[in-house]
């Protein structure tokens, strides 16, 4: 766990303060210090704009979107501006997080994620993946970041939420402007600029009643504007306490109210399943410990020394370990960043020509860390570990009490009592080593600069604008509390092994935590056996690119303007795993280097038609049209458009519609990715498939192809995750995608001050990269005749060792909703102060995947209002955010209320007793296999109160997020904590306190 010292921490803010504090004196020595200015897509920005069309001087924008400059912000794509006043009434320390609280987000990696995460959060559009969503800064793109064993989305925490100015969220396909990637929709992040003076902020909140996860966040930025340049400084220090699961009732279990039922079979007192060498195992180990053919399933009874075979009993599942408590519900993560930009203009110095120059520098350094229980040894045959993973406890192993081999089939056939009394399995977990700790320390580092400026070319303004961008991030990650499965295989014999290998201990499994309590594998045997691994991660990107935009020429309506542009990028990959984990030697999941790159050379061209204007029920009629041009080095080129109408009718409505193409290209990690190991939850449709052990026999179809691959008739699954070998795929396409969105603008002359907003979307992807999943693999080995992907599983005397599966470009998703936003500033209460009132929401009408089965049919699933906790993902048909604000002189207050709808999941998880028993589905079925549960919809409640002691240049806020303590819903289907950690906040009233300084 990482912890922190206060006197660390203070020590860090005054270096950092003693550092910046010269830099600030000089910007505050300006006569115009504390200056901010107007936001210019403010709305008094926009009435600006709209009441000086005609002026010469007005300055033009670049809408997300489109890389036509214009001076009308409205466009044909439905784009989404969240101001700085927006964030910092959510009281967030982290970009991330408070995009994933979007109505348009989907479930996605955040610092909430303990196994499986990293420390990095990243945005989801439309439920189709993080790596569809295109995060743009200033219009560029952004690094990604380095989630494990992969690089194919951006990092938001490596973006400081203290130099964000405002964000553009574009609800559409990109790909014709953007390129790869903005297949579900593009964030643009917009920095601060054009500040003037010094800003000190602090904030500091936890969790109230808990009395946990603490954080903080400190922040001092300071800009100058001092003739042609303009400059700005932002440096910015984040730190977010461990939350444990141990300290909330919904995720004290792996599954709350199961008991141990679900916990895991790899207990500290041990797992033995096996043939015992005996006459009557049941008279010593007691009644139902053993089968009728003599396979045991044992564990060390309470107490007892481990020293003779009558010191175990049969195994239950109360006997199960509960590794919830030591888990993360909040990882911790601490991040120090310093960010600069400048500009300046050069004046008319290019053949008389303006010409300026804008640059920009980041470098942000994370620390974070996941906790899981201590590791769990599974060995033997029956185990599920990989073909060449031959560990198991020789006969002569000092600690012993069998005096057999256990874990090896000693004639390599089919196990039989009568001849073979070694196959089996050994379940222990390895409490006396602590759990285990991953730590990583990232930096990322990016630089760019341009070159820009304009000019008049045949009495038709010209802009461009060229430049060049480098990033890297690079992540080493140390890895605590493993075993190092070569050593723990010498330990445990043969012995005359053992004695031929210098430094080697002999191991003691069957001793569990010993009768006083203290675990039986000692000092020197955990010195042996555990060690700590060390792993590196790096992905680089350069850029370089070149863009015009100008007008053409005139037509009745307005002039036709354009945009065109080259762009070449180079991006790079290297993963290096452990070299004990690259060998297979490591208790943690295998994995191998990965090193790849890949270029892309790219052109654009956009047009804006005016088509048709002042006309009756046309005031405007535009048309946009954007096509695009990649040729990627690994697989070719593409070609991508996008069209779009603008029609205005009248003055208070505008009703727009797009129509494109999108692509996202393969990262390099997906096609270079070495193979790693994964272990997700399968069950066996061969595990006891004649009913042999007292089972169900399974049908005709299952019989006769479990028969076929020589699977014993007395095969059962002893253990409910299998191996999966997971890796990339050089020979990936690019995946491809049709985008259509129709909706309207309100915005009534009689309702001052209202707009009323609708978008209609679909989305439909082809070609999707992916993976089918091991359950997916199995039943369609399995439950058909045809047998697809049998090619895929790999067995050993019945038990699944592995099964492969990498990457392919299969199925379709189709995705359609309705977006509905209204903001209105309220006129009735005026004598009371200003009351603003605005929701945002999302409707999914449609979310279907399509996948191969068996006979490589697609097969659809409609996912539309369910949740997977597998997966992860969370699809409530209505997702909405609503929030209403008061401010009166120096005063202010909001309140925030976010909704997540209801979700049905399926209540069976294969293990018994039924989740239907147990009475946890809301909707049993009187066949388990069919039952349902709901997960309600959730509301919660965040408010936020400030005052401005304007005298002082002083502001102070606070709010609690989930002001009514809302628990997430529970859900059977998670893949820990009771409920879905990507989707819902973790449970409790999170308080914070901000003070803002301004000199």
């Amino acid at each position: 766990m990482l912890r922190f010292k206060s006197e660390s921490r203070v020590s860090a803010l005054v270096a950092v303060i003693a550092f910046i504090m010269p830099i600030a004196a000089f910007a505050a020595a300006d006569e115009t210090v504390g200056t901010v200015p107007v936001d210019p897509l403010s709305p008094e920005t926009q009435e600006a704009i709209a009441a000086n069309t005609s002026s010469t001087n007005l300055d033009v924008l670049e809408v997300t979107g489109s890389r036509i400059k214009r001076a009308d912000y409205e466009s044909a794509q439905p784009v989404l501006s969240i101001n700085r006043e927006a964030i910092e009434k959510t009281g967030l320390t982290s970009i991330g997080d408070l995009l994933q609280n979007l109505s348009e987000a989907g479930s996605a990696l955040n610092t909430t994620v303990n196994n499986g995460g990293n420390g990095s959060t990243e945005v989801d559009l439309r439920n189709l993946g993080s790596q569809r969503s295109l995060v743009l800064v200033n219009g560029h793109r952004w690094v990604n970041g380095l989630r494990p064993n992969s690089s194919s989305s951006v990092d938001l925490n490596t973006i400081p939420i203290s130099i964000i100015e405002r964000v553009e969220v574009l609800k559409d396909g990109a790909s014709a402007v953007y390129g790869s990637d903005a297949v579900a929709g593009v964030i643009n992040i917009i920095t601060r600029k054009n500040f003037q003076g010094v800003e000190i902020r602090s904030q500091t909140g936890g969790f109230v009643q808990e009395q946990d996860g603490f954080s903080q966040q400190n922040s001092i930025s300071f800009g100058n504007v001092a003739g042609a340049t303009s400059t700005f400084l932002d440096v910015s220090y984040t730190l977010q306490e461990p939350v444990l699961a141990g300290n909330r009732d919904i995720s004290q279990l792996p599954l709350r109210g199961t008991g141990n039922t679900r916990g895991s079979s790899g207990t500290p007192q041990g797992r033995f399943v096996f043939f015992p060498n005996v006459a009557d195992p049941d008279a010593a180990n007691g009644t139902n410990a053993c089968r009728a053919d003599g396979f045991c399933n044992l564990t060390l009874s309470n107490g007892a020394a481990g020293t003779n075979e009558g010191d175990f009993r049969g195994f239950t599942n109360a006997d199960r370990y509960n590794y919830a408590p030591l888990n993360y519900l909040a990882t911790p993560n601490e991040r120090a960043s310093i960010f600069g930009s400048v500009n300046h203009d050069f004046g008319d110095v290019l053949f008389g020509t303006p010409v300026g120059f804008s640059g920009e520098f980041l470098y942000n350094v994370r620390k974070s860390q996941q906790q899981l229980a201590e590791t769990p040894l599974f060995i033997g045959d029956l185990s599920g570990n990989p073909p060449n993973d031959t560990t198991f406890v020789a006969a002569d192993n000092p600690f012993n009490p069998w005096g057999q081999d256990i874990g090896r089939n000693n004639d390599a056939g089919t196990p039989d009592p009568a001849d073979d009394f070694g196959s089996g399995l050994i379940g222990r977990r390895l409490t006396e080593a602590g759990p285990r700790i991953f730590d990583q320390n990232v930096d990322t580092f990016r630089f760019g600069g341009s070159f820009k400026g304009s000019f008049d070319l045949l009495e038709r303004f010209v802009s461009w604008e060229s430049g060049a961008i480098y990033a890297e991030s690079q992540q080493s990650q140390k890895l605590q509390g493993l075993v190092n499965v070569q050593n723990l295989r010498f330990g445990l014999g043969p012995i005359a092994t053992c004695n031929n290998v210098p430094g080697c201990v002999p191991v003691n499994l069957f001793g569990g935590q010993g009768v006083n309590g203290g675990g039986t594998i000692t000092g020197n045997m955990l010195n042996y056996l555990t060690y700590t691994g060390q792993d590196s991660t790096q992905t680089k990107q350069s850029v370089i690119y070149a863009y015009l935009s100008n007008d053409l020429f005139s037509l009745p309506a307005g002039v036709v303007s354009a945009a065109y542009g080259l762009e070449f990028r180079h991006d790079s990959f290297e993963d290096s795993p452990d070299p004990l984990v690259q060998q297979g030697f490591s208790s943690n999941n295998r994995a191998k280097p990965t090193k790849g790159s890949q270029t892309a050379k790219e052109g654009y061209l956009e047009l804006s038609v005016p088509l048709v204007s002042g006309m009756f029920l046309v005031d405007s009629l535009d048309l946009s049209l954007a096509g695009r041009y990649s040729d990627y080095s690994r697989f070719g080129s593409n070609s991508t458009y996008k069209i779009g109408a603008r029609w205005k009718p009248y003055q208070d409505l505008l009703i727009r519609g797009t129509a494109s193409t999108a692509f996202r290209a393969p990262s390099v990690s997906e096609l270079f990715l070495g193979a790693s190991d994964s272990f997700p939850e399968a069950a066996d449709p061969c595990s006891d498939y004649t009913g042999a052990n007292g089972g169900t026999p399974a049908d005709a179809t299952v019989q006769a192809n479990c028969t076929a691959d020589g699977i014993p008739t007395t095969y059962t699954q002893l253990n409910s995750q299998v191996l999966e070998v997971q890796g990339g795929n050089d020979k990936l396409t690019p995946e491809q995608a049709d985008t259509f969105t129709f909706g309207f603008v309100f915005s009534p002359e009689f309702i001052p001050e209202f707009n009323f907003y609708t978008d209609f979307y679909s989305i439909e992807l082809t070609d999707a990269i992916e993976s089918l999943s091991s359950q997916e693999v199995l039943n369609n080995c399995y439950l058909t005749a045809s047998r697809r992907n049998c090619n895929q599983i790999s067995r050993n005397n019945g038990t699944i060792n592995q099964i492969s599966n990498i990457l392919f470009n299969i199925g379709k998703v189709e995705v359609q909703g309705i977006d509905f936003a209204a903001d209105y500033t309220l006129p009735w209460f005026k004598d009371f102060g200003v009351f603003k009132a605005g929701f945002n929401s999302s409707y999914l009408l449609k979310y279907d995947e399509s996948f191969p089965d068996a006979t490589g049919a697609l097969v659809t699933t409609e996912l539309a209002g369910t949740n997977d906790g597998q997966r992860p993902n969370a699809f409530p048909e209505f997702r909405g955010n609503a929030d209403l604000g008061w401010s009166q002189g120096p005063m202010r207050a909001s309140w925030t209320l976010r909704y997540l709808g209801e979700q049905t999941e399926a209540c069976f998880d294969g293990l018994g007793p039924s989740l239907t028993a147990q009475g946890l589905c809301s909707e049993p079925d009187a066949d388990p296999s069919k039952s349902k549960n709901t997960l309600e919809g959730t509301f919660y409640n965040d408010v936020q109160f400030g005052y401005n002691f304007e005298a002082f240049k002083l502001d102070i806020s606070g709010g609690i997020n989930n002001l009514f303590d809302q628990e997430p819903p529970f859900s059977t289907s998670a893949f820990a904590n009771s409920y879905d950690v990507n989707t819902y906040d973790i449970p409790g009233m999170l308080g914070y306190l901000r003070l803002k300084k301004s000199f």
